[in-house]
């Protein structure tokens, strides 16, 4: 009898994985499929006047603005990634939208440290058209889904030093302990590499989409913040009135916006050839997105390549650049 039940229970088993999983899983995958068709759905419209300089006759106190920041009903927004290099400024720079749309930005990592720091939009479902826009790394994962995009692009040297940072000191303000001996490091060589082949990548990929797009420098960010969040809020079509204005002028540094060190060693890890091959990519890039109608990279309009590199006067390699 017990041998009998072994029997049954056997079969029924290989039933359940051979016959009826391969089922379930097929159609959780067209459930998800047809959510990401039903949310790209909702239509993209371009900006059709300028909605950030609106102004009121009464004079707003900063002291008693409302500068909360809420979740849209599902379904309110069309899927609009934030595209980025890893180290660009993406959480600085979804800190600025939110504060001046009133609405969170999404993000399909689910970052515990930023969701715990206040960006309470990380861990929602970037299908559910709840946010306003949403943080990704690779392009191509959403670009049969979404109705625009908006790339955040950096010099590529700052891009490898903050991703260092990010990575060494785990977290989002930290910093890594820098060497000057790193240039030899085999292992330093290969990250900033990789973090180089990816900014490539990520730029090709974007230049490649069919729909709207916008592209965001971060130099122009720390330049005008204002300036760059107005294109940005223009771009997704939303109305920012005066209050969400000074939301924006006086909370527009976050808690996230890690200080830049005024030591100059991060730099001084760069070999000659790797910033020779860093401001080749960023020529390489320049001329892609601007072929595309888009500004070339802030350091590149109408000034020489060496402009490009914040400590270049020591660094001999931009003189011998070929």
């Amino acid at each position: 009898m017990v041998r009998r039940n072994h029997t049954i229970i056997g079969f029924a088993t290989i039933f359940f994985v051979f016959v009826l999983l391969p089922l379930f899983t097929r159609r959780c995958e067209d459930t998800n499929e047809e959510s990401l068709k039903s949310h790209s759905s909702r239509k993209f419209t371009k900006p059709s006047s300028e909605k950030w300089n609106q102004t009121s006759d009464e004079k707003l106190d900063s002291r008693s603005t409302d500068c909360s920041v809420r979740l849209a009903d599902p379904d309110t927004f069309p899927l609009v990634p934030l595209i980025s290099p890893p180290g660009a400024g993406s959480t600085w720079l979804r800190h600025l939208i939110e504060q001046a749309t009133g609405f969170y930005t999404g993000s399909v990592f689910d970052d515990k440290g930023l969701y715990g720091g206040g960006f309470l939009g990380e861990y929602e479902d970037y299908r559910a058209g709840n946010t306003l826009t949403v943080k990704v790394h690779n392009v191509k994962r959403l670009s049969k889904f979404c109705k625009a995009a908006i790339l955040l692009l950096r010099n590529p040297i700052d891009i490898v030093i903050a991703e260092k940072n990010r990575q060494s000191a785990d977290g989002h303000l930290g910093e890594a302990t820098w060497r000057k001996d790193s240039r030899t490091d085999e292992d330093w060589n290969q990250f900033a590499y990789t973090e180089f082949e990816r900014y490539e990548r990520i730029v090709n990929d974007f230049s490649n989409l069919t729909v709207p797009t916008l592209i965001v420098h971060y130099e122009n960010i720390k330049n005008d913040s204002l300036t760059e969040v107005k294109r940005i809020v223009d771009f997704l079509n939303m109305t920012v009135n005066e209050e969400r204005k000074i939301c924006a002028e006086n909370n527009g540094e976050g808690h996230f916006h890690r200080h830049k060190s005024d030591a100059k060693t991060p730099y001084k890890t760069f070999t000659d050839e790797m910033i020779c091959d860093a401001l080749a990519l960023m020529e390489k890039a320049s001329k892609l997105i601007a072929e595309k109608g888009h500004q070339p990279l802030p350091c590149l309009q109408d000034h020489p390549v060496s402009n490009c590199y914040s400590v270049s006067k020591t660094l001999s390699s931009v003189k011998h650049c070929a």
